[in-house]
């Protein structure tokens, strides 16, 4: 199995057992996804891996981490995406939701 099929299967086996409520093991697949796209320099995967982990964060309630999972993956978009790849604009959405969910809480 390649690089890119391996980093792919984890991807979705993670959110698989995120969807299932296993976040814990969800964030393992998705860390050894990512330790593979760092390695291969996958830009794309790299930023839907990061942003998958800010989900699964968001949805555990971990809004710090999940903020800090979307920065990066924006960061990454940003540097290697067409301004109006999907990706980027999935990954703008996502931390825009969390920021606004995480204002409207503190006020």
């Amino acid at each position: 199995m390649s690089a890119l099929q391996t980093l792919e299967m984890l991807n979705r086996e993670g959110m698989e057992a995120c969807n299932q409520g296993r976040y814990e093991d969800a964030l393992f697949k998705l860390n050894q996804a990512l330790d593979i796209a760092e390695k291969t320099e996958r830009h794309i995967q790299h930023v839907i891996i990061k942003n998958n982990m800010g989900l699964v964060y968001q949805i555990m309630g971990k809004t710090g981490q999940a903020e800090v999972c979307f920065k990066l993956a924006l960061h990454e978009a940003e540097t290697h995406m067409p301004p109006e790849s999907l990706p980027l604009k999935k990954v703008r959405r996502n931390l825009e939701t969390l920021l606004d969910k995480t204002t409207s809480k503190a006020a």
